[in-house]
């Protein structure tokens, strides 16, 4: 009988991708990369690097630019779960 095995790694970056003339930043740019190997019997049959990214407006309270944060972090595992599962599919 086969073995089939999933392998996922995930990475999360903001970064800062514009500045006002005080060095303030304007607009972040949030990145989720993920790399999904399939095994079958051990043996590495398919192997993709999937990556998502959002920019959007920094804002002075940080507690909504957090919730905001989440909500775009949300949105794009969502879309990488997406990806995936047509990968599983074909």
């Amino acid at each position: 009988t086969e073995v089939i095995k999933l392998k996922l790694k995930s990475e999360k970056k903001i970064t800062v991708s514009s500045k006002d003339k005080k060095g303030n930043p304007l607009v972040h740019k949030m990145t989720i990369n993920s790399n999904i190997e399939i095994y079958s019997n051990d043996k590495i049959t398919y192997q993709k690097n999937i990556s998502k990214n959002f920019s959007y407006k920094n804002t002075s309270n940080k507690f909504d630019l957090k919730q905001y944060e989440k909500t775009i972090e949300d949105n794009l595992i969502e879309i990488i779960k997406e990806d995936i599962i047509l990968i599983l599919y074909n």
